[in-house]
């Protein structure tokens, strides 16, 4: 009877991500860029997008730009959607809405 031979399990391929410098493998990683204008590879993790993202809704309470953390390009209401929680999005519409309304009292 002849033996089976064990297969060795291969690891995923890994990649740092260019924020926290963590070696991480694909699917922690966005399937997109963070905006559709991005020129980029894809750099920073799923979890330092999400943090970038909702850091910059708590600290930019006066502005509703949130720009990529590689490249500077403006995310949009669905760029913000798809990058974090319920809450902090919530907060972000919120935060249109006043500027909105701001723009049209004025």
């Amino acid at each position: 009877m002849a033996r089976a031979t064990k297969r060795r399990k291969t690891q995923p391929p890994r990649y740092e991500c260019q924020t926290c410098l963590v070696s991480r493998i694909s699917s922690q990683f966005p399937d997109s860029n963070p905006t559709s204008t991005c020129e980029h590879m894809i750099n920073t993790c799923k979890r330092c997008l999400k943090e970038w993202v909702e850091s910059q809704i708590e600290t930019n309470v006066f502005t509703t730009r949130i720009a990529c953390p590689e490249c500077e390009q403006k995310m949009d209401r669905d760029d913000v959607e798809g990058a974090v929680a319920k809450k902090p999005f919530a907060r972000f519409v919120s935060m249109l809405s006043g500027v909105v309304l701001g723009v049209l009292v004025c």
